[in-house]
C-alpha cells in the first residue's frame, strides 16, 4: 500500500470512528429479524462510487414509501438455506428441520410478495424485487404436510 493510500484508509477510519459507523451498525442489526440478514448488516461498508449510492437512496426511498404507507413488511426470519439447495440439487435427503426451514422460507416468500404487490404506488425498484420471489405453494404445503 503506498502512503496515499494508507493516508485515505487512516482518514477514512478515522471518519467511520467520528461517525459512530460501528454503533449505526450496531442498531440496524439489532432490528433484524434473521441469521442471515446479520450476516449481511456485518458485511456492509460504506459505498464511494456515486452512481451506486444513488442507486441505494433510491432503493431506500421506495422502502421508506411501503413502510409508511403499509406498515412494517411481514419478512420473518428467513432461514440461510443456499446449503439445503445444493444437498437436494444432488439428490441429498434432508433432515426434517431442514426441510422446515426450506418451507418457512417458502411462505415468508409468499408473504412478502402479496404484501408488496398489493396496495402500493408504482415502486420500480420494489416490483423488480417482487417479480424475482417464485412463489411455491404447492412446495410449501406439501413439505407442511409430510412433516407437521
Amino acid at each position: 500500500m503506498d502512503s496515499k493510500n494508507a493516508k485515505d484508509n487512516e482518514i477514512n477510519k478515522k471518519a467511520l470512528r467520528v461517525l459512530e459507523y460501528d454503533k449505526i451498525i450496531a442498531m440496524l442489526r439489532s432490528e433484524a429479524c434473521s441469521g442471515l440478514t446479520r450476516t449481511i448488516i456485518d458485511a456492509l461498508h460504506p459505498g464511494v462510487d456515486r452512481g451506486r449510492i444513488r442507486e441505494a437512496l433510491a432503493d431506500t426511498d421506495e422502502a421508506v414509501t411501503v413502510v409508511l404507507r403499509k406498515g412494517t413488511p411481514p419478512f420473518g426470519n428467513f432461514y440461510d438455506i443456499g446449503g439445503f439447495v445444493h444437498l437436494a440439487a444432488k439428490e441429498g435427503a434432508l433432515t426434517p428441520k431442514q426441510l422446515l426451514e426450506v418451507s418457512y422460507n417458502l411462505t415468508s416468500a409468499r408473504k412478502t410478495a402479496a404484501f408488496l404487490s398489493a396496495d402500493l404506488p408504482e415502486l420500480p425498484r420494489i416490483r423488480g424485487l417482487v417479480s424475482a420471489i417464485t412463489v411455491l405453494r404447492e412446495l410449501e404445503d406439501e413439505i407442511k404436510r409430510c412433516i407437521l
